[in-house]
């Protein structure tokens, strides 16, 4: 990065931050990007899945809970070999399978094949080319200005979908989903070789803990202790949560209710794509406030914020422009959560094991996002309309923030401390 817009960046951060450091953000940024757009793209082809292979929107869907589950229990595992071995490790292993499980989903023979592969050889890529081994690369280097270097780093997550997603629908559309896959399979396996050969040229920095102490933030770190800590229990169950109402309900089947509400597949892709600009956006801003706004009130406010973009979705039929502005109010909520929650781990279980904590909120996300896209496409199937996966949604993000204020109140007293 040039000494301009690195100044620029350490003043927006508050802090002076090394120039290995922001190596590590853009190898974190381009990672998620990759991957995060992937995993969103069974959403995109599900319609392609359906007219060729004659399969059920369910059995699709299963394809999603299936991946998030398998991306679960990896989301654990790849955290705590990030913890062990150095995310340097990791990443290009991810990004590897990520690139196998393209090019075989572009080679797929029937749905049930694109199941397996999406399910088994994608979960693995999910939960390892990942936000756990991210965050656990830019937690260990950086102690003032955390939560909006991290944002940048995680906002790769929705800011490569900007571009990916409706390009890959416009690659559909030309050339048809096998091609499309395909090709994104190739880019993304030139991407695990440079991943690889940068972080191996970066040596310690991809691997070693850096300036801030490896001890933990209080005695709950200890042993498995902080599995029982009330902070890791409640902000757990708000990342499920988490999960349900975005890489479940809506990464899953934004584009497909989109279609079923009479716009075309380029129309819902370029919905998406400006809800993943939003989301870039809120996940920036996000970590910048969370240097300087109470962190538990932040957070709450993100998911109620989320709730209420539910009821407009419940209003898009035959309204595009309604459509366009719940993709910008869910984008200013959608993975602004992040960096806040990695904020609240830090603080309260220090970093020491931040790969696997977040490893095992990461794993908590894909159950409640594998739950969301299994049920919606069920009661889809069942009623021939998704109002009672919206309804879902507003309820369980406003019990996240519920959840979230609770830390505020009763972790404290608890543990000794308040973010």
């Amino acid at each position: 990065m040039t000494a301009a817009p690195a100044r620029w960046l350490e003043r927006l951060a508050g802090a002076r931050i090394a120039a290995p450091v922001w190596a590590i953000v853009a190898v974190g940024f381009a990672t998620l990007a990759l991957a995060f757009s992937s995993r969103a793209s069974i959403g995109l082809v599900m319609p392609a899945l359906e007219a060729e292979f004659g399969a059920t929107r369910s059995l699709i869907s299963a394809a999603a809970a299936l991946g998030l589950g398998v991306m679960a229990v990896l989301a654990v595992a790849s955290g705590w070999l990030a913890d062990r071995f150095g995310p340097a490790r990791v990443l290009p292993v991810g990004l590897a399978c990520l690139a196998l499980c393209l090019l075989a989903l572009s080679q797929a023979p029937s749905a049930y094949a694109v199941v397996a592969i999406y399910s088994i050889l994608g979960g693995i890529a999910f939960g390892t080319a990942a936000m756990q081994v991210v965050a656990a690369m830019v937690t260990r280097f950086v102690t003032q200005g955390r939560g909006f270097v991290m944002g940048l780093a995680a906002s790769g997550s929705t800011a490569g979908q900007i571009f990916i997603i409706p390009g890959l629908a416009a690659l559909i559309a030309a050339v048809g989903w096998r091609a499309g896959y395909a090709m994104l399979g190739l880019v993304v396996a030139a991407m695990a070789i440079a991943t690889w050969r940068l972080l191996a040229r970066l040596g310690p920095t991809g691997s070693m803990p850096g300036p801030e102490s490896a001890q933990p933030r209080s005695d709950a770190d200890a042993g498995q202790g902080f599995l029982r800590s009330f902070a890791f229990q409640a902000l757990f169950w708000s990342y499920v949560i988490c999960g349900f109402t975005t890489s479940g309900v809506i990464e899953t089947h934004l584009i497909p209710y989109a279609i079923a509400c009479g716009f075309t597949e380029i129309q819902g892709a370029t919905a998406y794509g400006l809800l993943s600009f939003v989301n870039f956006l809120g996940i920036t801003l996000a970590g910048w406030l969370s240097d300087r706004v109470e962190k538990h009130w932040l957070l709450a406010a993100i998911y109620t914020l989320r709730a209420l973009s539910f009821l407009l979705l419940m209003r898009i039929v035959g309204d595009y422009p309604a459509l366009l502005a719940f993709a910008v109010v869910f984008g200013v909520a959608d993975y602004a959560t992040i960096p806040i929650t990695i904020g609240l781990l830090a603080h309260y279980l220090g970093v020491a094991r931040m790969g696997l904590t977040m490893g095992l909120l990461a794993a908590g996300h894909s159950l409640g996002g594998a739950a969301g896209a299994l049920m919606a496409g069920v009661l889809f199937d069942l009623f021939a309309s998704y109002a009672a996966t919206w309804i879902a949604a507003v309820v369980l993000a406003q019990a996240a923030a519920v959840l979230v204020l609770a830390v505020r109140y009763f972790a404290p007293r608890r543990e000794g401390a308040a973010a």
